[in-house]
């Protein structure tokens, strides 16, 4: 027997397969008063901690194929109240779409119209050619990403497996530094975790050196500061209040009385390993399926190759501030409509939203490198069109190189 759930979380239907007595002892845990074989329950239901706890109950019983470890997996990772449908058939697509309209019908109520306008001015294009899957850090959830038990585990990166590699040190998906405190992705084995660290996340994480103290960010080892022998950038762990220890030659006042700050990042930046580490935290936390079409993208994320023709990575400033930060949407493509990337990563850090597009799949006709592709694919991005670009840049030479950051009073660029 076949149990369908459908959430605002999934794009998709949720199936549960089972025996009757599976279903049966699903729908009670759902709060269904079953006879027979048989259960009435309400489509459209709120989630609860008791129906948490009636799931996590049945656990136990469950024999060879995990139903309710999976269920119950799905709904530890709700809040309370919630909306979720239950129904008893597989849905088509277009049946998905008017259950789905229903939960958000009931969740938001009055303002319902005016979401559905924001909706299909701006994010109706990308569900109509795009799957999502997100992961936040602030729910106070751990996420563990791919095969729990160690000894099946096999890396998504090098495809090695105990004995030949290990699994003993936790891999974060997203790095420490930008503030990913419980994203963890199981199938990264302990070599391409430390290489991927040294190699290509330092960069990014350098990139943002600034960012990070500028927004408080909280990383492994707790509020960032940017030392150079040049100057010194902090900020107070309990005041929202920057110091700055700058050398007069590095600071300008301009004829409109503004203060312009020009400092030089005490590292070498490589521009195209920031790409790559944007694009390693998106295979991080996608299927371990879909990495297939990602092979030559895996080689050159672990430096076994280099690539010219890359698109652009684009930086906007939102100054947004959330404990739900970092977070993380990876879409794929759910239809063959070529002119569109096959995925693309969205990154938010405090203060920061990083976009780009997953290159070299095998489901892309093109690198996306020129203005016209990309921008048919950027005209996608409606929602997004409203935010500030801070930085928009295309790395093609894959070296170390100086950055400088050039700061206007609040207002941040880098050259």
């Amino acid at each position: 027997m076949t149990l369908v759930i459908v959430t605002l979380n999934h794009q998709s239907q949720i199936d549960i397969c089972g025996s009757c007595e599976d279903i049966q002892n699903i729908l009670c845990a759902l709060g269904a008063t079953c006879q027979g074989n048989s259960g009435q329950i309400a489509t459209y239901q709120k989630c609860s901690q008791e129906i948490k706890d009636n799931l996590k109950k049945l656990i136990p019983l469950d024999k060879n194929n995990h139903v309710f470890g999976k269920l119950y997996n799905i709904f530890k990772n709700m809040d309370c109240e919630d909306l979720f449908a239950v129904l008893p058939k597989k849905l088509t697509d277009d049946e998905i779409k008017i259950v789905r309209d229903g939960i958000l019908r009931r969740t938001l109520g009055d303002q319902y119209e005016n979401y559905v306008d924001y909706y299909n001015n701006c994010w109706k294009d990308i569900d109509d050619n795009y799957e999502m899957i997100c992961f936040k850090n602030g729910d106070n959830k751990m996420h563990s990403i791919g095969e729990k038990e160690r000894s099946k585990r096999i890396c998504r990166f090098c495809g090695l497996k105990i004995p030949n590699t290990s699994f003993d040190s936790k891999s974060h998906s997203i790095s420490e530094a930008l503030g990913n405190k419980i994203i963890v992705t199981n199938d990264e084995c302990d070599d391409c975790n430390a290489n991927f660290g040294e190699h290509i996340e330092r960069d990014l994480i350098n990139y943002l050196d600034f960012f990070r103290v500028y927004f408080g960010i909280q990383g492994k080892g707790g509020q960032a500061q940017l030392v150079s022998s040049d100057f010194k950038i902090s900020k107070d762990d309990n005041q929202d209040v920057i110091s700055f220890e700058i050398p007069e030659e590095n600071i300008k006042l301009n004829k409109d009385n503004s203060v312009e700050l020009t400092l030089k990042h005490p590292q070498k930046i490589n521009m195209q390993n920031i790409y790559r580490a944007l694009v390693k935290y998106a295979l991080s936390v996608l299927d371990s399926s879909c990495l297939e079409h990602f092979k030559d993208t895996i080689k050159w994320i672990k430096r076994e190759s280099s690539c010219s023709q890359l698109s652009w990575v684009t930086i906007l400033l939102t100054n947004e501030k959330s404990d739900s930060f970092p977070e993380i949407k990876v879409f794929v493509r759910k239809n063959d409509n070529k002119v569109l990337p096959f995925s693309f990563v969205v990154l938010d850090i405090d203060g920061l939203r990083l976009i780009a597009v997953l290159p070299l799949s095998d489901q892309d006709t093109c690198s996306f490198d020129n203005e016209a592709d990309f921008n048919g694919f950027w005209n996608l991005l409606k929602a997004y069109h409203q935010i500030p670009i801070l930085k928009k840049f295309q790395p093609q030479k894959d070296e170390a190189q100086d950055i400088t950051y050039t700061i206007f009073c609040n207002q941040i660029n880098d050259q």
